[in-house]
């Protein structure tokens, strides 16, 4: 309580074969934060870390840790409280939510809106485990859906996935699944893992010009913000020149200065002129992260 409007919100839900409840209070300001943070949507631990909510997260979830505790819960059935808690979400499509095709939401709105789907239950459930001691959440990123992984668990039979020589317990967040279960006709592929840890987030933007048709050579100049929880060490922008076979000719990566936490930079950098007949893919990348990609061709 700090004199600023509070808001109160009740959850319901069923875990270990009992039905519970949590109240929480807090400034109406955490909220209005979370509402406002860059919505990220290549990587989701972004979300995990946003400071403001984070600490609300914390608490909350050793809120649930010494609920279970007290309940005489240990291991993977105080794990699952936790779990259980994220489940517990509404479906709803954030079109008819929101507005927008694709909005993920920070954890703090997701427990203020008692709704959300794949990615915002997963967000919060994530933002939840990551202060349970010993287990390491990641996403687990799949054609139009996410999933949460949980390292550091082992359960008999359960569904895992593999990461760097690591491995990470399914847990599917839209409905109240167990820890490793496997909903009924699951089919879905595994594109990649994302464990979440801190690290730079880069929006980046570029334009690419040539003094003259038939130039060598010509600029191009990039701007990258770092939106993320970490320092961008190593930023270096990337070109790769494929064909319309998607078989690449050429590749160019430039080394960048590092760009800090709330950090920009702008730079122009020389780059070889490309083929007319190939397509132009530009991306920055540094320390694991990699930004979403641009593109140009002669017709465009």
């Amino acid at each position: 309580p700090d004199g600023h409007e509070q808001i109160e919100v009740v959850h319901t839900w069923k875990a270990c074969g009992e039905a519970w409840w949590s109240r929480v209070t807090f400034p109406e300001s955490i909220y209005d934060v979370g509402r406002a943070t860059h919505r990220y949507r290549a990587d989701f631990s972004p979300y995990v870390f946003e400071p403001t909510g984070r600490e609300l997260l914390r608490l909350l979830s050793l809120a649930l840790q010494d609920l279970a505790a007290r309940s005489g819960l240990v291991g993977n059935p105080a794990l699952d409280l936790i779990v259980k808690f994220g489940q517990h979400l509404n479906y709803a499509f954030d079109s008819d939510t929101t507005g927008h095709e694709d909005y993920p939401r920070a954890p703090v709105e997701a427990l203020v809106d008692g709704h959300g789907d794949c990615e915002d239950s997963s967000i919060l459930v994530a933002a939840l485990v990551a202060h349970v001691p010993g287990v390491t959440p990641a996403f687990l990123h799949m054609p139009e859906h996410i999933a949460i992984g949980l390292g550091g668990v082992s359960v008999d039979g359960g569904k895992t996935y593999e990461a760097d020589g690591d491995h990470y317990v399914l847990v599917e967040t839209t409905n109240p699944f167990g820890i490793g279960e496997v909903p009924k006709d699951w089919s879905r592929t595994l594109d990649r893992v994302e464990v979440v840890a801190k690290r730079p987030y880069l929006l980046a933007s570029y334009k690419l010009s040539f003094p003259a048709a038939g130039a060598a050579s010509g600029s191009l100049g990039v701007t990258v913000e770092n939106v993320g929880f970490a320092d961008a060490t190593e930023a270096r922008v990337a070109l790769r020149h494929t064909d319309e076979a998607g078989v690449e000719h050429h590749r160019e990566s430039i080394a960048l200065a590092p760009v800090p936490v709330g950090g920009r930079l702008e730079r122009t950098v020389e780059v070889r002129a490309p083929d007319p007949r190939l397509t132009v893919v530009v991306y920055v990348e540094s320390d694991g992260f990699t930004s979403r990609e641009s593109s140009w061709s002669a017709e465009t």
